[in-house]
């Protein structure tokens, strides 16, 4: 490796480690104040948009996989890292496609994020879990069944307005600063 690939790839190792870090951190908090979002991909969203792909996708993994160790590896936080490395994939298209040189971009960028992350998310839940990881959407969820709604829609369901305000403010830290910095 030339010297620059060295300090490109320790640049990188750093931006993961401090973005997988402040995803475990938010996503604690949000837990710790029973806050009704997940706040665990903001930071892969924001890498995916500034430093590429792949480091999005690794911080989605490890945001995930490290999550599940902090929480004494009781298998619920590992099987949504899918879901995470989506919200990197995601990202990564639609900054490459311009969509966050414009609102409309951004918005529509926000509306697949939910959308998609809320289909893995409840299929996810509803297949490993039968619908309930002890997490505040539970509650959700579980008010949605009591309606006569199936668990799989009532994961869906829960799951799309949350993502709308937990990936809304991953967009509205990353759309202005995108603007300004990349114009």
């Amino acid at each position: 490796m030339t010297s620059m690939s060295v300090k490109r790839f320790m640049l990188l190792f750093g931006i993961i480690q401090v973005s997988v870090a402040s995803n475990l951190i938010l996503a604690l908090v949000a837990q710790h104040l029973s806050l009704p979002v997940f706040l665990d991909s903001t930071f892969t969203i924001l890498t995916a948009a500034w430093f590429g792909l792949i480091p999005g996708i690794i911080t989605g993994f490890l945001t995930n996989l490290v999550h599940e160790a902090v929480s004494g590896f009781d298998g619920v936080k590992l099987p949504f890292a899918i879901v995470n490395m989506t919200s990197a994939l995601i990202t990564w298209f639609a900054v490459r496609r311009g969509f966050l040189r414009h609102a409309t971009g951004a918005f529509w960028l926000l509306i697949v994020l939910a959308l998609a992350n809320a289909f893995l998310g409840s299929i996810i839940v509803t297949t490993l879990f039968s619908g309930v990881t002890d997490s505040q959407v539970d509650n959700i969820v579980r008010a949605i069944v009591i309606s006569g709604q199936s668990v799989l829609t009532s994961a869906f369901l829960a799951r799309v307005f949350i993502n709308i305000v937990d990936k809304g403010i991953a967009i509205l830290i990353l759309f202005p600063l995108y603007r300004k910095l990349k114009g």
